[in-house]
């Protein structure tokens, strides 16, 4: 995957063609398991600028203080979960592009799926890390922060979409509709004359099927919305590049 590959790549810093420290934060109440991950990290290659933090509030200090790259959160602090500390950091304004790992001492499913819901970007199991599983679960997580972005981006094309829609259709939509239709009856009108002229016969034709086709446009816009996610978002990004992207006789289906 190799738009994945860069921005992988994007997460380390780069000063003067040399790597820079990622800055990660170890949320744990355990001194062991805090100096065994950090051990493990930099076993699995990883050049972090670590901090910690042993409950709730000194994290919130910490999060207010920089932004991280990576955040392992322990399920089991003293008084609350790696569940409260992950809402923390996913409401937290600094730290919407922050990783987060939820670390658990069990394979508890619940736990999981708990976290995986609430925000957090991948798991370790506590008995099972190790270099290899930091690597796997931290690239992981970046595959996963990746395609949660685009799937964030597709939503906020899609709600733009829908006000430009919702807009046009309020403020124009009705009054294009009168006007086709009395340009329509002008025209049905103007063909029930048994004219012989066949020029102005197909001119008659040529205006009829063009009115038809502004009628199917206005239509199609209480639908384009349900469009799957890739037509709304080409849609989108048509009518911004070309706000008269959407001619009549050249939508696509």
């Amino acid at each position: 995957m190799q738009s994945s590959a860069r921005k992988e790549e994007s997460l380390v810093p780069v000063a003067a063609g040399k790597v820079m420290a990622l800055h990660a934060l170890v949320v744990d109440d355990n001194e062991m398991d805090r100096k065994r991950l950090r051990r493990l990290c930099r076993k699995a290659g990883l050049k972090l600028e670590v901090a910690e933090a042993t409950d709730i509030d000194t994290m919130r200090r910490k999060l207010d203080l920089q932004r991280f790259d990576l955040i392992f959160l322990d399920y089991h602090l003293e008084f609350e979960t790696g569940l409260d500390a992950l809402a923390e950091v996913v409401s937290h304004p600094k730290q919407g592009q922050a990783i987060s790992i939820m670390v658990t001492s069990v394979d508890s499913h619940d736990v999981i799926i708990d976290a995986m819901k609430s925000g957090c970007s991948d798991y370790l199991i506590k008995d099972e890390i190790s270099p290899d599983m930091i690597r796997k679960s931290i690239s992981t997580a970046i595959e996963r922060r990746i395609l949660m972005a685009a799937i964030a981006e597709e939503r906020a094309l899609r709600e733009s979409l829908r006000g430009i829609v919702e807009r046009f259709s309020d403020a124009c939509a009705p009054e294009m509709r009168a006007i086709m239709s009395a340009m329509l009856r002008r025209v049905r009108s103007a063909r029930g004359t048994g004219s012989t002229d066949t020029i102005l016969t197909d001119n008659l034709l040529a205006m009829e099927r063009s009115c038809k086709e502004v009628f199917q446009f206005l239509e199609d816009l209480g639908t384009v919305l349900d469009r799957p996610p890739g037509d709304a978002s080409a849609i989108a990004r048509q009518l911004a590049a070309d706000p008269a992207g959407l001619r009549v006789g050249d939508r696509r289906h």
